[in-house]
């Protein structure tokens, strides 16, 4: 065997950081209902409203995490995701809405 099959593995480089300056719409989701024929389910928001979770969106929380706490998110392009309570609260500063 050749000496590289026994060297020990080389640690991952680090992956670059990056700091957000950007405005999205999000609030707090308070809730989980059933959804629609189109839905998997509903995400009720802190704010009244409701948002329909499809699969792509549900894919967003991780595998054994509730919804209820973190935040749903919509970017400006229309993108929208799931974050967790603390990582988003860390990230992002709440601004007076726009009239």
């Amino acid at each position: 065997m050749s000496e590289s099959e026994f060297s020990e593995p080389q640690p991952e480089p680090a992956l670059p950081k990056w700091r957000a300056d950007k405005i999205v719409e999000a609030d707090r989701i308070t809730g989980v209902s059933e959804g629609s024929e189109l839905a998997l389910f509903r995400w009720h928001l802190a704010c009244g409203a409701t948002v329909d979770v499809h699969q792509w969106l549900a894919a967003r929380v991780a595998p054994e995490t509730s919804p209820i706490g973190g935040f749903y998110i919509k970017y400006a392009d229309g993108f929208e995701s799931w974050s967790g309570g603390e990582a988003f609260e860390a990230g992002y500063s709440r601004i007076a809405s726009e009239a």
